[in-house]
């Protein structure tokens, strides 16, 4: 049985995954620089996300792969979830979002 969603509704499933898993992050400013690292606050801290100047990069290969693999998102699908997730729970304004 092949089930069909549409985008709007992935995506909302998309972003309460992430307020789940992602929310809490644990963030090291380098403001010389203007770039953010945000890290699990498990341990070991893995780094999930590199922001520099409005471009959020995800880089740990967790995320990316459950994201791809779990919910069928691609790059072109981030901007879409990943900027109102970060306003709403780091108050960050992202203009771009990438898979590193």
């Amino acid at each position: 049985m092949k089930l069909i969603i549409k985008e709007s509704k992935r995506n909302k499933v998309v972003t309460k995954w992430l307020n789940k898993y992602y929310n809490n992050l644990f963030i090291k400013e380098y403001p010389r620089w203007g770039v953010m690292d945000f890290f699990t606050t498990d341990e070991p801290k893995s780094k999930v996300f590199v922001y520099e100047s409005g471009v959020l990069l995800i880089i740990n290969p967790n995320l990316i792969d459950e994201l791809n693999n779990i919910f069928n998102v691609d790059e072109d699908d981030l901007n879409d979830i990943f900027i109102p997730f970060m306003k709403n729970n780091y108050n960050l304004k992202v203009i771009l979002v990438k898979y590193y």
